[in-house]
């Protein structure tokens, strides 16, 4: 029997999301996964029901949701895990000016750069930033930032709206594979501020479910299938089902082969003492919202039961 809208859970395919499609999961969590383009709409469908939950990066989920009024003993935060590597995707000739050939001429730097990412709240804002700085250019370019859905971002390269976008791998790596602009290698590095939390509403049975450690252990099955090129494929083809946006099975192939960051568990149970760590982790670094107290109390409106 089909499930209904009361049960759907949003997310945006990319790598990160594979095991949850990997060995049946899904059926071991009887959720029902929904395609979306972006965070944002992840978080309003949450508010207005349309969505029962979402996987989405921790701070987004703290800003566009816990934030909000009367929200904060309304959701179940279940599970954190580490995401997929971000990629980003500059215009070739941006990437010659940035990340210069040695032995080519150095091109003129641009005084102003217009970056794609995915939503206002998030940390690969701050990622950017902190990877330009490195470069140690003068003057330093002037950085804009557009919040856009994924479809949008790249679709802004070849009209050049944006001069380059971020982005969960693969989407770099399809980007590069369309001709849309170069992946900067160097920027691929693990992320280590940012979480993805599964979230889900409290009024809702699939919130023990995702709580119960049976289905945090058949995750990290999920995770250990992925060392199979032919579970890759199947966990990919699954995930194309699910709705746009689509991800290429190829560009999955190619990521996992470039990241090899399957087969090992990152996921933890979102406990008390671990949601307090990481709402204090949000608040050392000035992006945890004013309306959300850093503390074990918070955490506790949130922690699995």
């Amino acid at each position: 029997m089909p499930r209904g809208p009361q049960e759907k859970f949003g997310i945006l395919p990319s790598l990160e999301l594979l095991p949850f499609f990997a060995n049946d999961f899904d059926a071991a969590a009887d959720v029902t996964f929904v395609a979306r383009a972006s965070y944002g709409s992840i978080a309003r469908e949450m508010l207005v029901g349309d969505l029962v939950g979402g996987i989405l990066p921790w701070e987004i989920f703290a800003a566009e949701v816990l934030a909000m009024s009367g929200q904060r003993n309304q959701w179940t935060a279940a599970f954190f895990s580490n995401p997929s590597p971000t990629e980003l995707v500059l215009q070739d000739n941006i990437y010659k000016a940035l990340c210069p050939d040695p032995d080519l001429p150095a091109k003129k730097i641009p005084t102003r750069l217009q970056i794609g990412i995915e939503n206002r709240s998030s940390l690969t804002r701050h990622q950017f930033t902190e990877w330009l700085n490195s470069l140690k250019l003068s003057p330093r370019p002037e950085v804009v930032f557009k919040f856009l859905p994924m479809d949008q971002r790249l679709q802004g390269m070849p009209a050049n709206a944006l001069d380059g976008f971020i982005a969960r791998s693969p989407w770099g790596v399809i980007a590069e594979e369309q001709g849309l602009g170069s992946l900067v290698r160097e920027f691929s590095k693990e992320d280590v501020s940012q979480r993805l939390v599964a979230v889900c509403h409290k009024d809702v049975e699939a919130a023990a479910r995702l709580c119960n450690p049976e289905t945090l252990a058949a995750l990290g099955q999920s995770r250990l299938k992925l060392s199979e090129e032919s579970e890759v494929q199947l966990a990919a083809k699954r995930m194309q089902e699910i709705g746009k946006p689509h991800l290429p099975i190829d560009a999955i192939l190619e990521a996992t082969r470039r990241y090899s960051i399957y087969g090992i568990s990152s996921d933890v149970r979102a406990d008390s003492a671990k949601i307090t760590e990481e709402l204090q982790g949000l608040y050392k670094i000035s992006m945890l919202p004013p309306q959300i107290a850093p503390t074990e109390q918070t955490a506790r409106l949130l922690a699995c039961q």
